[in-house]
């Protein structure tokens, strides 16, 4: 880098200086449970990234022309493709529905934990993931809905064992207490301007889902904090109000 360059570094440009930082991406990593965009502030832990406040540890590389890095997949753009990862990283679990008296589906689903480290050379390494509790209040036509993911960090036995012996001190409840990770929406129309599709979604009855949600910021862990004191039915109650403000917002009948 030429001098004139680096006597600039830190400072405003006033003339005609072509750069005034350096940006380096160091760290390939997994998002975690709910899509990223390009700029998003992370936390990170065993490999995985987690949306995280302006206080996290670091962001998704902001120059990435992929709108999303969806669960699974690395940040390293030679590895991204545009599909979900064909191997099972998340694998789904039993799922229990009930439908209630004006026609809203109420699903419970458990994704089992799983460790998926590379057992051979070249193997991808997918990490190791605890089990997953997910509440989603599916609409009567199929088209919108809205969900509270949590992190129950119940690893398989001996993957607990390894994270007893070495816990990270920066995050201990990524480790040993649940981590309230998402409470968000999947619509089949776009909820603000400029909002791209997410492509194929489990969750809803047409093809193209528009995604977002909270992470595991305050909104989730306040509805977590009611879910242990009060019970299950807070939780439906705190879907059903966002998914009548959502339905109201873009403008469709519930």
């Amino acid at each position: 880098m030429q001098d004139h360059t680096t006597q600039k570094l830190g400072k405003l440009i006033t003339s005609d200086e072509r750069r005034d930082a350096v940006h380096i991406a160091v760290v390939p990593v997994q998002a975690a449970a709910h899509p990223l965009k390009p700029g998003d502030h992370v936390a990170l832990s065993r490999g995985r990234a987690y949306r995280a406040s302006h206080d996290g540890e670091g962001i998704v590389d902001p120059y990435l022309t992929r709108w999303r890095v969806f669960p699974g997949e690395w940040s390293d753009p030679d590895r991204l493709t545009h599909k979900k990862p064909s191997s099972p990283v998340a694998a789904k679990g039993e799922t229990m529905r009930t439908i209630d008296t004006d026609g809203f589906e109420r699903q419970v689903e458990w994704s089992p934990a799983y460790d998926k480290r590379p057992k051979n050379p070249g193997d991808p390494d997918y990490g190791v993931h605890g089990m997953e509790l997910h509440f989603i209040l599916l609409g009567p036509k199929g088209d919108l809905a809205t969900q509270f993911v949590l992190y129950t960090n119940w690893h398989l036995p001996h993957v607990e064992k390894e994270l007893d012996a070495k816990l990270d001190s920066r995050f201990p409840h990524l480790s040993c207490h649940p981590l309230p990770s998402d409470l968000g929406y999947h619509s089949a129309w776009p909820t603000y301007e400029d909002q791209s599709a997410m492509g194929h979604c489990d969750i809803l009855s047409c093809g193209n889902c528009h995604y977002d949600g909270s992470g595991p910021g305050l909104a989730a862990r306040d509805l977590y904090e009611r879910f242990v004191a009060e019970g299950e039915e807070v939780v439906w109650t705190e879907l059903r109000r966002r998914y009548d403000h959502l339905a109201q917002r873009i403008g469709v009948e519930p």
